[in-house]
């Protein structure tokens, strides 16, 4: 199984930090960046035709913070809203 991660690139430093401390099924394309580019929204499937979690994390890694906003069948494109 060909599971999945995901990681930060500085582009200043060239400094690579893994977000998670393990890998999901799949993390969907679709994710976005907070305007103050502090943490990142994002959809994953933990397991094969699973449900998905709206996950926002932490730029600096989920263990500096990570919050699951919700759980179903959703798409995989997310965006913050200007309001």
């Amino acid at each position: 199984m060909d599971h999945k991660m995901l990681r930060v690139f500085d582009l200043v430093t060239g400094e690579i930090t893994p977000l998670f401390d393990d890998p999901f099924d799949y993390i969907y394309g679709g994710y976005s960046w907070s305007p103050d580019g502090k943490r990142l929204a994002l959809v994953v499937r933990h397991q094969p035709l699973g449900l998905r979690d709206l996950l926002l994390v932490s730029a600096n890694g989920a263990k500096q913070g990570q919050t699951l906003r919700l759980t179903n069948d959703m798409g995989g494109f997310v965006s913050f809203s200007p309001d």
